[in-house]
């Protein structure tokens, strides 16, 4: 027996508000991920949707922009959806970005772990890709390595199969 909601958002038999679907390991995390909604989003410009087509096009799309237009978000956006499609046998992301502060301004000696010290640079990342999924299917992913992100300085000799690559600020790289 299948129960409709009031107004309100509650399940009229007990009055509480409906549990969003556990997401408790990768398989999990996959699973929503794949019945997720993926329709595209309204572009604000040509350009933006030019971008998007190009990603599907291409194995290799670079896109130059001024801040803000929205070049990381149609990124993160296709590689999720790509991630989520039974069509394409894509079974990660890659993030990489390299890790220079702005005008090489020092932040300091981090402890921790190499993901505690690139955390911080991946800050604009986990924003996008949370709004997208949501938190718990993104620290699945995370924690089931199927987000991961890889230093440049680590990319030497890697073969990477099956992967959708996001390089971002290129332009803070050297040649």
């Amino acid at each position: 027996m299948t129960s409709k909601k009031n107004g309100n958002g509650k399940c009229p038999k007990c009055a509480t508000t409906p549990k969003s679907q556990e997401c408790n390991n990768k398989r999990q995390a996959l699973s929503q991920l794949k019945r997720k909604r993926w329709t595209t989003f309204k572009f604000l410009n040509e350009k933006q949707e030019e971008f998007y087509k190009e990603l599907d096009k291409n194995i290799i799309t670079l896109c130059t922009g001024p801040a803000g237009t929205g070049k990381s978000f149609i990124s993160i956006y296709y590689a999720l959806r790509q991630l989520a499609s039974k069509e394409t046998p894509i079974d990660g992301i890659i993030l990489c970005r390299p890790l220079i502060t702005v005008d090489n301004e020092g932040i300091g000696f981090l402890p921790g772990t190499l993901e505690d010290k690139v955390d911080p640079y991946m800050m604009a990342y986990w924003q996008i890709i949370e709004k997208l999924v949501g938190k718990a299917v993104f620290q699945r992913l995370i924690e089931g390595e199927v987000i991961k992100v890889i230093p440049v300085a680590f990319f030497r000799g890697i073969t990477l199969d099956n992967k959708v690559v996001l390089y971002d600020e290129a332009q803070n790289s050297t040649s």
